[in-house]
């Protein structure tokens, strides 16, 4: 079994044939959005295997491709897809890397769970993978992609996970949390007193004090640091900080209170 991390969240994976349909995706944005705003096509493709199986594996992929041949809509597209294919050809036994579409890496993945099971012929293995992503916010300057994902690949629970990607609408490049954020320790600082605030961790007490698991029992943000319609959300996946029994943990921080953290270039 392969345990996802949160980048590879999008790990998502998929599992059986090859159905795709389109539909149009819209995008959050906010009042000042660009009126030249990105859009979307949303593409399914599903893959099943052909060996006979008493739980079968579940595989949807819902792909939120952007349209037109721009930096950006490469850029995003080329991400999505490479993460995808770091997500399914997890296995030493996957040789075959050349896979350049996506009905090619379900393909492979199943390949690799009939592998499995005629090793195993006897265990059951239900296998279990769902992704999606969504547009989930523009405005002038940024785009946003989330990736919604879910895999099973044995153990007692599946794992869910939430990862959202950032590029600047000028050139496409990702925009990673040291270049959205221009006073890190600021907003570690205000963040922590939100959390404590939220999730009822005494000030003055350690932040695990009360179950949660930052390594070296200190606060930290998380990778997810969202521009969303409302503000700035920071998102913990399951495992991040706690159990997985207590979900994702997230904080909002409203755009006048985030503003003055943010890289100007991004505002």
């Amino acid at each position: 079994m392969k345990t996802l991390s949160a980048l590879s969240l999008l790990l998502i994976l998929s599992a059986c044939g090859a159905n795709q349909r389109e539909q149009s995706a819209s995008a959050d944005t906010t009042a000042s959005a660009s009126a030249d705003t990105l859009s979307f096509v949303q593409h399914e493709y599903q893959e099943k295997t052909n060996i006979p199986c008493e739980v079968c594996p579940q595989v949807s992929v819902n792909i939120s491709e952007a349209q037109g041949n721009s930096a950006v809509a490469r850029s995003i597209n080329d991400s999505v897809f490479a993460q995808m294919k770091r997500a399914m050809l997890f296995s030493d036994a996957q040789k075959d890397r050349s896979q350049t579409t996506y009905p090619a890496l379900l393909q492979a993945f199943v390949a690799e769970y009939e592998r499995q099971k005629r090793d195993m012929p006897d265990a059951t293995l239900g296998w279990e993978a769902q992704v999606k992503t969504v547009p989930s916010f523009q405005s002038d300057k940024l785009v946003a992609v989330q990736v919604d994902a879910y895999m099973m690949t044995g153990g007692a629970h599946g794992l869910g996970t939430r990862n959202v990607w950032i590029f600047n609408k000028t050139n496409g490049q990702h925009v990673t949390n040291t270049d959205l954020i221009a006073d890190n320790e600021g907003l570690k600082k205000l963040a922590e007193e939100k959390f404590r605030d939220k999730y009822k961790v005494p000030a003055g007490k350690p932040i695990n004090s009360t179950g949660f698991m930052f390594e070296g029992d200190k606060f930290y943000l998380p990778n997810n640091i969202i521009p969303v319609k409302d503000g700035l959300l920071l998102h913990y996946n399951p495992y991040d900080v706690a159990a997985y029994v207590q979900g994702p943990l997230e904080v909002l921080i409203d755009w006048n209170t985030a503003r003055p953290y943010i890289n100007k270039q991004f505002l």
